[in-house]
């Protein structure tokens, strides 16, 4: 069989898969684990962006780039191990700018510890690796250099004055300088021990810095709990950490978060989006690498990150459908509205403890649906797979990596395992009991009050990805899989009470990646 006609298969393989996302960026093929977003960068006009991804169990890093943040180029790989090269695979980073204004990567190298490439054109095809490389090694044992103090791990790198810094990210985040991009030095720990926000079994893990409004925000992942940040003052190279938040809550799939700003200075955002199927059934349909859609983040009045979706995915909407002043009670089916490619927004309020929503991906008979819908008793916003797929190889992971790794025959384990980390690590906020009991959660909840008395939800549904938006402010990242093409309806409903829906729009989106 020829090259072109495997590819062509392979091709209408992924395209048919009712599970692949068409206006999100996908792994254009295989698993990709991980598929970190990594290097953002706006340069000359146009957006790139680079994720893992692996050539014959290699860990590399692919390049894609767009002018619109909606339609993506695919360039060749950007950057992967030699035989003169340290490292032997490239695992997380960042782009930053240097001093004679060429970008230029920062990243890890396995095996080898943190390294750096320079562009050598205008369109960030080819690049260079610096000959320090690795430019600050990887401590390993007693005795190395930095050992017990930092690791060379996932590093963010950026230019402030004529001084290069670096956080290196790990379980203690490190600030590194340099004069000449070549040379490094650790200073200090860029959050202290005494700084710390976040659960101390958490990592600090694809580690981002930058200004919002008038404050400093540092994001990073922790490998048990995905996206938050620390925001606060930065001043003469110190940063003070004021607030926490998570970017991501129990249940959900948000992890490896990405930034960049535009010429607007927009910071817009990315994250991998986890995937919840099996091991073994991830293989069998062949694509696993989602990234969030991007997302621009603006400093709130309450000194937290808002977020929205960018304005640019307007442009995909089609066929709008309108609703407006109807009370709910019970379920309302949308006739009007259904399928797998859908943007919806409503407005609801309820003097009632009513929890109103939608629901999505509904099949003829009931049997599968997911319930998206605010909880006014509780002040929650809740997104329930509970129902959401009949298949069996579905794994709602309470940590967040674990489903996308596990085979079948694991499985019972990796949920005891979970159970008894979040019991020994005293896990906070306290998991719900029945995340408790089972290691799972398939009930995604946050707490958000209501503003002027009213919730407005904005859900993006692609595929087998939910994004849900929630009062010009919050996100819920979530993944489902229904196991019928036919469950694509959709319904409005209030229980407990009755809510009144101020409007409805719903639109269908167009496809952006079916290439």
């Amino acid at each position: 069989m020829s090259n072109v006609k495997i590819a062509r298969e392979l091709r209408y393989k992924l395209l048919k898969n009712q599970y692949r996302p068409k206006y999100h960026i996908v792994s254009p093929e295989g698993l990709c684990i991980p598929f970190d977003p990594n290097g953002a960068i706006y340069y000359k006009g146009v957006y790139h962006l680079f994720y893992i991804l692996q050539e014959e169990g290699v860990h590399c890093w692919g390049h894609i780039s767009s002018r619109d943040l909606l339609h993506w180029i695919h360039h060749p790989v950007a950057l992967y191990p030699t035989q003169v090269s340290p490292e032997t695979g490239i695992f997380s980073g960042s782009a930053m700018m240097t001093k004679d204004g060429k970008p230029a990567l920062i990243y890890h190298g396995i095996g080898a510890g943190n390294c750096i490439a320079v562009a050598k054109d205008d369109m960030l095809i080819e690049w260079e690796k610096i000959n320090t490389n690795p430019i600050i090694k990887i401590p390993q044992k007693e005795g190395d250099e930095g050992f017990g103090v930092y690791s060379s791990w996932d590093p963010h790198g950026w230019l402030e004055g004529d001084e290069y810094k670096a956080i290196f990210g790990g379980g203690q985040p490190g600030l590194f300088t340099s004069k000449d991009l070549l040379h490094w030095q650790y200073v200090r720990p860029f959050v202290t021990v005494e700084q710390r926000l976040n659960q101390t079994y958490e990592d600090y893990s694809c580690p981002d810095f930058f200004p919002l409004g008038d404050k400093y925000v540092f994001m990073f992942i922790s490998h048990t709990r995905g996206v938050q940040y620390y925001i606060g003052d930065y001043k003469d190279g110190f940063f003070t950490p004021k607030k926490h938040e998570r970017m991501n809550q129990y249940g959900g799939q948000f992890f490896a978060n990405e930034t960049l700003a535009d010429e607007n200075d927009r910071r817009i955002l990315w994250g991998w989006v986890i995937d919840a199927r099996l091991l073994e059934a991830a293989q069998e349909e062949e694509f696993l690498g989602v990234m969030s859609l991007p997302r621009e983040l603006t400093l709130g009045e309450d000194g937290y990150i808002k977020v929205n979706p960018i304005e640019e995915l307007k442009q995909l909407r089609t066929d709008e459908f309108h609703l407006e002043n109807i009370v709910l009670a019970g379920e309302k089916p949308l006739q009007e509205v259904h399928g797998r490619q859908l943007e919806l927004e409503f407005q609801l309020s309820s003097q009632e403890e009513a929890c109103a929503g939608v629901k999505l991906c509904c099949a003829p008979d009931g049997q599968e649906e997911t319930l998206i819908y605010y909880d006014f008793a509780a002040k929650e916003v809740v997104i329930d797979t509970s129902k959401g797929s009949l298949r069996d190889d579905i794994f709602a992971s309470a940590k967040i990596l674990d489903g996308i790794h596990c085979p079948r025959e694991q499985l019972e384990e990796r949920r005891n395992n979970i159970k008894n980390e979040m019991v020994n690590n005293n896990w906070q906020p306290t998991p719900s009991k029945d995340i408790m009991e089972t290691g799972e959660c398939k009930v995604q909840r946050l707490s958000i009050p209501l503003e002027n008395d009213k919730i407005r939800l904005q859900v993006f549904l692609d595929a087998s990805i939910i994004e849900v938006f929630v009062n010009n402010s919050k996100c819920l990242t979530q993944r489902v899989y229904p196991k019928f093409e036919s469950s694509d309806g959709v319904k409005l409903f209030s229980l407990n009470g009755k809510a009144k829906l101020d409007y409805l729009k719903a639109w269908k989106i167009s496809s952006t990646n079916a290439w």
